[in-house]
């Protein structure tokens, strides 16, 4: 439902154009709450369907591998059709070339949704008809809720380590990926179709990434595959801070694309490990609820030394060490977990 939902809303947006002055603002401001808030929501009940539709558990290290490669492919897909969109007549002859693809790209994304949907109810149909639910207030639903997720924090101790590790590195790595066009423009100076291209190829090796954890890495120690993750993100910062060019700048969007994917599976596996497997759904919606709270400190920290008067080069290079640092605290944190007492 809440995927639907973003193809309404970004429907919305289409109509927020023809707005003026403050009320565009205002209502740009709106509809981009409201699909942000349509998204967050979905990933909720994604993360907590895991375990429900593996029917074995020891597969859910691999199944999560892959499903964040399908995922990044997807991203890649997005890109494509998009860029493939915008050379059809009917966007090209349009006064509004970026409205016309915007409501374009709302179609598809709402026939796609309602697929997704149907195929998704029918899928776990078999397995919510051998769950008795009962009918429970909203209200009651919310504050049950949180207070199921302070009673799991404080109960695996590992687990909240974890977490607060990854809202570190997540807000790390989301801050830059946000400010990544900026930093092509300015900095490594691309063309906006370069641009383009080269998040094509980050989404595309993020997919191999992760197909590639699912295959060969799920069965790691996933505490050591995250902390080496990691250190090469910290290494692939300080290469991006140098600014490089040339093959070495595509060798390192490659490797970051990469490192995503693994990163993303393995934190996701990790999870697996360290939740209980009777509490597996409620970990799944806490891991969803600490990635949306991630991109706070980042933002924060990119904003304020963007105001000092620092070269384009000397801002780059103090922002990715930064960033760099950071990653490796997460990197410590997440192996000084190991050595919590049991949960």
């Amino acid at each position: 439902t809440t995927s639907i939902l973003l193809g309404v809303f970004t429907f919305a947006l289409t109509w927020v154009a023809d707005r003026e002055g403050f009320q565009k603002i205002l209502l740009t401001l709106f509809a981009f709450g409201l699909i942000n808030l349509a998204y967050q929501l979905s990933l909720v009940p994604y993360n907590w369907s895991l375990p429900l539709i593996a029917s074995d558990h020891s597969q859910i290290q691999r199944i999560t591998g892959l499903g964040e490669g399908w995922g990044q492919f997807g991203s890649v897909i997005g890109v494509v059709t998009g860029a493939l969109l915008l050379r059809l007549p009917v966007v090209a002859r349009s006064s509004s070339p970026g409205m016309t693809l915007l409501q374009l790209m709302a179609a598809i994304y709402l026939v796609g949704f309602g697929v997704a949907y149907f195929y998704i109810a029918r899928g776990l149909a078999t397995v919510e008809n051998d769950v008795d639910c009962d009918t429970v207030p909203v209200g009651e639903t919310v504050r049950q809720y949180f207070r199921d997720n302070m009673k799991t924090l404080k109960e695996y101790p590992r687990l909240k380590r974890f977490f607060i590790a990854f809202v570190i590195y997540a807000d790390v790595i989301l801050t830059v990926q946000l400010n990544l066009p900026n930093y092509l423009r300015e900095r490594i100076l691309l063309g906006e179709d370069e641009v383009r291209i080269a998040y094509g190829v980050s989404l595309l090796c993020a997919g191999i990434g992760a197909w590639s954890f699912a295959r060969w890495f799920s069965h790691f120690d996933l505490a050591k595959v995250i902390v080496v993750s990691l250190c090469l993100w910290a290494g692939v910062f300080v290469g991006l801070g140098l600014g490089p060019h040339g093959v070495v700048f595509w060798s390192v969007m490659a490797i970051a694309g990469v490192l995503f994917g693994v990163l993303w599976s393995a934190s996701r596996g990790y999870l697996y490990k360290l939740a209980d497997v009777a509490h597996l759904g409620r970990s799944f919606g806490l891991y969803s609820v600490f990635e949306r709270c991630a991109s706070v400190i980042g933002p924060i920290i990119w904003g304020f030394v963007g105001l000092i008067s620092f070269s384009t080069r000397a801002k780059y290079l103090t922002l990715f060490n930064l960033f760099g640092a950071l990653l490796l605290v997460g990197a410590i944190i997440v192996r000084g977990s190991e050595s919590c007492p049991e949960d």
